[in-house]
Parts: structure tokens; C-alpha cells; sequence
């Protein structure tokens, strides 16, 4: 079952985050950090994709969490949208940070090739994909990179790779919606970018500068430009 944590800042309004694929909560560390105007609640270890949506109600309820936004990176922007679309109550507004319409077919296959012949390798390589800012990728390296390594197993990032396989952002027009990218995303392409920002034209977009598959640890991001 996947334990959910509660920071409260003593604030009306609070930001429900899901990590990405190979990550979990500690990747929104900066945020915790500099922006106190928020609560955050979050799962406490890596998704485990199952159980995510049988606890998420009872988790809410039990922290007593009314007014929310849900903010999802990468594979947790897959997950916030399902929640966006089936949860109750609604949250106010959907945020999703480094996405695409759908990853194709083979390339996640060939990942799960990489992971079965050498976990680490790959992961290290696809870690230092998602990073532009030297500054950024030497503050992951230093805080994240080691244990995040050793603590993914192949199992969980396989089961990670088999929700790929069929997740596809799907929302209703006019939803309350906010896409956000890096400029120098090299996990989504501006073409894959272009595709989802056409298809939802009545959301907002926002591209950050000078960063890549994390926009929300640039200092050019803010939570406040999405409440």
C-alpha cells in the first residue's frame, strides 16, 4: 500500500505531487524548500502504480485535504491526469510537467532490454538526460543520483515501463489544465511537445528556460503562476 505524507505549512490551499518514472518525492525537495505558501502531499516511496488509486481517496479524506491541485512529472503526469479524471472531490486545476500524448511502443521495449543487461548503466544514462543546468544535475548527483540507483528494483521499474506501454493523456476539452516543459527537453521532443500543446489548445502552456525534463527545479518556475 502506498504511504502518503502531509507537509503542512499551516496554508489553505495544498499541491498533491507525483514524481516520475526512476524518482520519487525527494525530486520536489526544492520546492518544499523555497515555497512555504503551499501544503504538498505526496506518496513517501517510488509509485507503486496498483495501489495507487485505491488509497489516494482514503488518503485525502484522512489528511482532510479540500482545496488542491494535482501536479504530475513525466509518468506521474499520467497519473495525475486518470486521478483529474476520476477522483472526487475535483481538484481545482491539473499540472503536467515534462509529458508526451503517449510513449511508442518499441522505444519502451528497448528500455526494458537496457534495464534486464545492466540497471545501473541505464539508469545512470537516462538521469543525465533529463538534466540541461549543469548546476541542476550536479545538485541531483550530490542528494539523489547514489540512492536512487541502488534503491529502484528491476521489478518496479519494469512495472513502471508496463504502465507506458498504455497510458495516454486523455482529457476533457476545457479542463482546467497547465502543460509545462523545459526548452531543452530531451526526454520529450518539441514535435511530441508541439503534438500535446495542439491537441489540448485550450490549455495553458508554459515553457521554462535553460532547463530540460524537470522545469519545476528551475528557478524560473514558480507553483504560484498555477493556484
Amino acid at each position: 500500500m502506498p504511504s502518503f505524507k502531509f507537509i503542512n505549512n499551516n496554508q489553505d490551499f495544498t499541491f498533491i505531487l507525483l514524481p516520475g518514472w526512476a524518482t520519487d518525492y525527494r525530486i520536489f525537495s526544492p520546492l518544499f524548500d523555497y515555497c512555504k505558501d503551499f501544503n504538498y502531499f505526496f506518496p513517501r516511496s517510488g509509485l507503486a502504480i496498483k495501489k495507487l488509486f485505491q488509497e489516494f481517496s482514503k488518503a485525502v479524506e484522512q489528511f482532510s485535504i479540500n482545496k488542491f491541485n494535482v501536479f504530475g512529472a513525466s509518468l506521474g503526469g499520467f497519473l495525475a491526469a486518470e486521478l483529474f479524471r476520476e477522483i472526487s472531490p475535483k481538484p481545482e486545476r491539473l499540472i503536467l510537467a515534462g509529458v508526451k500524448k503517449k510513449y511508442p511502443l518499441a522505444g519502451l521495449e528497448k528500455v526494458e532490454n537496457y534495464l534486464k543487461r545492466n540497471k545501473q548503466a541505464y539508469l545512470y544514462k537516462f538521469y543525465q538526460r533529463c538534466f540541461f543546468s549543469p548546476q541542476l544535475w550536479q545538485w541531483f548527483k550530490k542528494n539523489l543520483l547514489k540512492d536512487y540507483l541502488d534503491k529502484f528494483s528491476l521489478s518496479f521499474l519494469l512495472e513502471g515501463i508496463s504502465y507506458f506501454k498504455h497510458a495516454e493523456i486523455t482529457l476533457q476539452k476545457n479542463s482546467k489544465v497547465s502543460l509545462v516543459w523545459g526548452n531543452n527537453d530531451r526526454i520529450v521532443s518539441f514535435p511530441e511537445r508541439d503534438q500535446l500543446s495542439k491537441e489540448m489548445f485550450w490549455a495553458h502552456t508554459d515553457i521554462v528556460k535553460g532547463c530540460g525534463h524537470f522545469p519545476f527545479l528551475s528557478s524560473e518556475f514558480s507553483l504560484k503562476d498555477y493556484v
